[in-house]
């Protein structure tokens, strides 16, 4: 008999998990083989082999337990957001690099990009996302694939022009500002979670009914909005909680 390994226990080269734009499988499972005795014909036998598989039992149970356990421990997962003035970090790159060493213990932390521009931690299975406005960076770090916007709510925009791009249905969710703010996060966060571009933001994301969708085809994941330091900023995720921990970071 086979009892796998729960997902979040799988060691799984960081690549396979960055297929985008469709989240790839976190690899193949990794397994721990529990003998089975074998038949027996006769009550000594019997005896012997129930001995036998006694400690295989008790492993198995604790596996079983460990597969509740993450799973519970695995929908439940917070990220968190780190936010700091643009003007303590010179790149988003500097930023990452100090946020990891401070909050992750990972020294020399190395940045690298795959083939469609999404930034990836080297040689580790951490996620992250970074949204810079004027005066803020907001990083998200997490153990799933995650996306991150942000937009001040004082920001000057024209409703006419930017709705014409948008499909109807979602237009009819926009009233003010700050309807489109969440709408506009939604739809970039979507877009970094996926690595894609403005493009895509405005071409081939929408955002209705609290629900994201791709060419019209609604895509595994939630949204999650946040007030946070004079911005909206919003989660894209496949799983984790509603909330997410913010955290200073630097000088503020």
């Amino acid at each position: 008999a086979l009892r796998l390994v729960p997902a979040m226990y799988r060691l799984t080269a960081p690549q396979v998990r960055r297929s985008l734009p469709n989240p790839a499988p976190k690899g193949k499972d990794s397994f721990i083989a529990v003998p089975r005795s074998s038949p027996v014909t006769s009550e000594n036998a019997k005896n012997t082999a129930c001995a036998q598989a006694q400690p295989f039992r008790k492993f198995s149970f604790a596996i079983s337990a460990l597969d509740i356990f993450a799973a519970s421990w695995y929908n439940k997962i917070m990220e968190k957001v780190f936010f700091a003035k643009r003007e303590n970090f010179p790149s988003t790159e500097r930023l990452m690099q100090a946020v990891f060493s401070a909050h992750y213990g990972i020294r020399d932390a190395r940045i690298v990009r795959g083939e469609n521009g999404k930034p990836f931690l080297e040689g580790n299975a951490l996620f992250f996302s970074v949204s810079h406005t004027e005066k803020l960076y907001f990083a998200a770090v997490s153990e799933e694939n995650i996306g991150i916007d942000a937009e001040p709510t004082d920001r000057e925009i024209h409703l006419p022009a930017l709705l014409s791009r948008f499909p109807a249905a979602e237009r009819s969710e926009i009233a003010d500002k700050t309807d489109f703010l969440r709408h506009w996060t939604a739809r970039e966060s979507g877009t970094k979670w996926m690595g894609g571009t403005l493009a895509d933001a405005f071409s081939r994301l929408s955002y209705s009914e609290g629900r994201l969708y791709y060419r019209a085809l609604p895509l595994p994941v939630n949204v999650s909005h946040f007030d946070r330091e004079g911005h909206i900023v919003a989660l894209c995720r496949e799983k984790g909680s509603a909330d997410a921990e913010f955290i200073p970071f630097g000088l503020l």
